[in-house]
């Protein structure tokens, strides 16, 4: 399983990977409500609208992007948006804004390695980047400028998720941290990934109480944040199962 992404009003989240299919869970419930299978190729990003009325859909056709004459000799590797302006996180170790009104694009800082993760903080006009450098970075896109810059326990960066004040790092030695964006002096806990493989995506859940990520094994562990162990008893995992056509 690649990728997941959370409805914001309901107790269900999205779930796509290689196969070409698409499940809609019930997370409270612990079922799949749906499936639908419109694609031959891998499904890369998913995510729901605002209010939870629409589910977008991103693909990953290798064959059309072969055919592309002048491909970026570093490719983009994650992208987030605001209404206005498009932030890229890149192999080059660039973070980029592109301005959809006005068509201008430019490079408004650095890490030291690939950028993997891209999360735009819109209650403090901010982004968030995650690397391979084992960094996450906090940019004001007012001026420009890196105003931090927060070591991630000694693992690479592998997926990010931010909402509101809350934000969910998963790193390269299984471990994922919980940051406050409005003290970021240190993370607010550390916890043993309960995956076994390497994490490939992590989302909060809409209500901040938890958190779900997934592995390059196709497994889906569901989390709590609070540490009561009644709390704790509802936490899951399962295995996303592919279904690829004949």
């Amino acid at each position: 399983m690649l990728i997941h992404s959370f409805h914001n009003i309901y107790h269900t989240f999205a779930t796509g990977g290689s196969d070409g299919f698409v499940n809609i869970w019930d997370g409270f419930n612990k079922k799949r409500l749906c499936q639908f299978h419109h694609y031959d190729t891998s499904i890369a990003a998913l995510a729901f609208s605002h209010d939870g009325s629409t589910l977008a859909i991103a693909c990953s056709y290798l064959d059309e992007l072969e055919k592309v004459p002048d491909p970026q000799p570093e490719p983009t590797i994650y992208v987030r948006y605001d209404p206005v302006r498009v932030a890229t996180g890149s192999l080059d170790n660039r973070v980029m804004l592109f301005d959809l009104n006005t068509q201008d694009e430019k490079v408004i800082g650095t890490h030291d390695n690939a950028v993997k993760c891209v999360e735009y903080a819109g209650k403090i006009n901010a982004i968030l980047t995650g690397s391979w450098d084992k960094t996450i970075k906090l940019w004001d896109t007012r001026d420009d400028q890196c105003v931090g810059t927060y070591e991630q326990s000694n693992g690479k960066v592998y997926a990010m998720a931010l909402i509101d004040e809350k934000i969910a790092v998963a790193t390269s030695d299984r471990k994922v941290l919980i940051w406050d964006l409005r003290n970021m002096g240190q993370f607010l806990m550390r916890r043993e990934s309960s995956l076994k493989y390497q994490t490939r995506a992590i989302k909060i859940f809409p209500n901040k109480e938890g958190y779900v990520m997934s592995s390059i094994e196709g497994r889906v562990a569901v989390e709590y944040f609070d540490t009561d162990p009644e709390v704790q008893k509802k936490k899951f995992a399962f295995k996303f199962l592919t279904h690829l056509e004949s």
